[in-house]
This record gives structure tokens, C-alpha cells and sequence, in this order.
């Protein structure tokens, strides 16, 4: 369900941005050839989680002149860890994914780049409950990394994002470096 909201908050997000157009200005924020490098911090449904990601952006979509985005290839990975009282265990996923950007400035330092990734992974998990060890096979499954990034300096973005492979799911904060 929060991530149905979230997709839901990004593309309506997207939309208003093009309706909205003499308010905010459209921007491209990503060339082609560039790499971005991603690092995030952040919680799972029991315990902390770390992400990691390389993309390439392939080049500009301008199928409507008003609302010019980006796509790129992009292969990213996260890991969950949790220590409960009684419940240990390992979560984790990677997955190749194709990108698009779009990219916004609202003026006043305020620029921000939407990125939604999609694609296939590969996850799985093993925990220990009580005393009793579990571990579940490696499974292939719908991977969704989603993001908003805020401009900090040139080339560096602070970024809020939404991982989700198989059924591992991360929310976190942290930094995109453009290479």
C-alpha cells in the first residue's frame, strides 16, 4: 500500500509539473554517458538497511517537447539487517533496472530530480527465530527503486528513496554522486 502511494505521489508529481508549467520550469539535470553513484541509509519493515547503485544515463526522451526527461540502465542492490529480541536475520536483493528522470527547478537553489527505476531481481533472506534458523532460496521478483533528489552542491544530490525487490522494502536517505 506505501508504495502504491508513493508511485501514486511521483507520477502525480510528474503530471503537475508539465500543467503547471509557467510556475516551475522543466530541467535536465542528467547527460548522456554520465554515471550517478547512489549510497542510502535507511529502515525495513524490522531492522536498518543499506543501498547501493551505479547508473548510466543512455540519453534524453522527448516524446512531449514541454517535458523533457532522461532514461538510463541502472544495477542496484540493497541489504537489510535486523537484531530483535528473540529474531535475527539477513534481507537482500539486486536487480538491473531501467531509469527515467525528470528534472525540476522551482528557483532559489530548489532544483530536484524524480527518478523512477523498474525491473527484475534477484532477493532472499534468512533469519533465526527463537533458536530456530530459516533461510529461503534466492527468488527472482518485481525490483522498484524510486526517488526524489535535491541539488546540494553541483555534483551532488541528497536523495529520498523507496527500494523495493521481491518483498523487501526500504525506505532511506542519502547521497548521489555524479560522475
Amino acid at each position: 500500500m506505501k508504495r502504491i502511494l508513493f508511485i501514486s505521489l511521483l507520477v502525480f508529481v510528474l503530471v503537475s509539473g508539465g500543467v503547471f508549467a509557467n510556475a516551475v520550469t522543466g530541467a535536465q539535470y542528467n547527460e548522456p554517458g554520465q554515471i550517478n553513484l547512489t549510497g542510502v541509509v535507511g529502515l525495513s519493515g524490522w531492522g536498518l538497511s543499506v543501498g547501493v547503485g551505479a547508473e548510466r544515463i543512455m540519453g534524453d526522451l522527448d516524446f512531449i517537447p514541454e517535458f523533457p526527461m532522461e532514461w538510463g540502465l541502472s544495477a542496484r542492490g540493497i541489504f537489510s539487517f535486523y537484531l530483535l529480541a528473540g529474531y535475527t536475520g539477513i534481507d537482500y536483493g539486486a536487480a538491473p533496472l531501467a531509469t527515467l528522470h525528470k528534472g525540476f527547478n522551482f528557483g532559489n537553489n530548489l532544483e530536484f530530480d524524480f527518478t523512477v527505476g523498474l525491473g527484475l531481481g534477484l532477493y532472499g533472506y534468512s533469519y533465526e527465530l527463537l533458536g530456530s534458523p530459516y533461510s529461503e532460496s534466492i527468488k527472482l521478483g518485481v525490483a522498484s527503486f524510486d526517488s526524489v533528489s535535491w541539488r546540494w552542491k553541483k555534483d551532488l544530490w541528497l536523495t529520498l528513496e523507496y527500494s523495493y525487490v521481491g518483498w523487501n522494502s526500504v525506505y532511506g536517505i542519502g547521497i548521489r554522486k555524479v560522475m
